[in-house]
């Protein structure tokens, strides 16, 4: 029993803290406060417990147990002093039990300076007073930020080191590398000057024959045009004769036509002899040209036509020669 909660260990960030203690005592807000006081950063989890009479060992088993399933970092047992008598509650075996089997490291915290009861005695720790437990807990974070804070100076100097290894590396590979690509971009440009000229003399010869051939090309399409064109300017001159030919001969053809139906309009014109008093006499009924009096009857309705305009007159009497 002795050893048991003593070899559990405690977590270096103690944040969830479990608290047994009167409800409304003095060992609970002193202990809250002192954590207040210094910054806690965590959360308590309280479980309110008799810490006199009959009552208090199976009432402390009953809030271990159940603190221990809320997983905990620690759980703290405290009490504000009192009777002598009051200890022998913390010597029952159900409270040892309770510590020895608690799978969670415990602090007692009784409350008495000259006695020791068995319950502090098998503890993982143990504090004479609610605010020295609290102030306890504040020194495991305090050491934890301090090994932090050496660590981090520890691995900031490292990484410095490694930086500065790594600086002086890439340096020298740098510096090889300019000596290596300022060499190798000597002799790519010796072959590079090399291939422009090579390439110029063959684009040069290539150019000279291009030429050639084009002159030739050239003189050999000129004349060939040049024959064709003769051709088809003599071929032109003959269609142009041939053209003037049919179009002289279409056109004084044409002009007979014309000169015919000019005469036939004139004498279909009516204007100079209706000038001259002569009319047409047209009936209204049948719309047709009336040239004997045999083709009309009396009450006939006949249309005259004149210069300057239409003449509608009815049948009284027809006169047969």
């Amino acid at each position: 029993m002795y050893t048991a909660n003593k070899s559990n260990g405690v977590s270096e960030f103690p944040l969830k803290i479990g608290l047994v203690s009167a409800e409304g005592s003095r060992a609970e807000s002193d202990f809250i406060h002192q954590l207040e006081t210094g910054g806690f950063p965590g959360d308590i989890i309280y479980y309110p417990t008799p810490m006199q009479g009959e009552r208090v060992p199976l009432e402390i088993q009953g809030a271990i147990s159940a603190l221990a399933a809320k997983n905990c970092d620690l759980i703290v047992i405290t009490r504000g002093g009192g009777s002598a008598a009051d200890l022998r509650w913390f010597d029952a075996k159900e409270v040892c039990y309770a510590i020895g089997a608690c799978k969670v490291p415990i602090l007692s915290a009784i409350g008495h300076h000259d006695d020791n009861t068995i319950a502090e005695e098998i503890s993982f720790a143990k504090s004479k007073t609610p605010t020295a437990a609290a102030q306890y807990i504040l020194n495991l974070l305090l050491e934890t930020r301090e090994r932090i804070a050496t660590h981090t100076t520890i691995l900031a100097s490292n990484l410095e080191r490694r930086l500065n290894y790594f600086v002086e590396q890439n340096h020298m590979i740098y510096d090889k590398f300019k000596s290596c690509l300022k060499q190798n971009t000597i002799t790519e440009n010796d072959k590079l000057n090399q291939l422009f000229y090579n390439l110029d003399r063959s684009v040069m010869n290539s150019s000279n024959d291009f030429y050639n051939n084009l002159i030739s090309s050239t003189h050999s399409i000129l004349n060939n045009a040049s024959a064709q064109l003769s051709e088809k300017q003599f071929e032109l001159v003959n269609l142009k004769s041939k053209i003037n030919d049919v179009s002289t001969s279409s056109l004084s053809s044409q002009e007979l036509s014309l000169i015919k139906h000019q005469g036939m309009l004139e004498q279909l014109n009516p204007i100079p002899w209706i000038s001259k008093g002569w009319t047409q006499i047209y009936s209204k009924e049948k719309r047709s040209r009336i040239s004997r009096a045999t083709d009309l009857k009396k009450e006939n309705t006949v249309l005259f036509r004149l210069l300057d305009g239409v003449v509608e007159a009815q049948v009284k009497q027809i006169k047969k020669k």
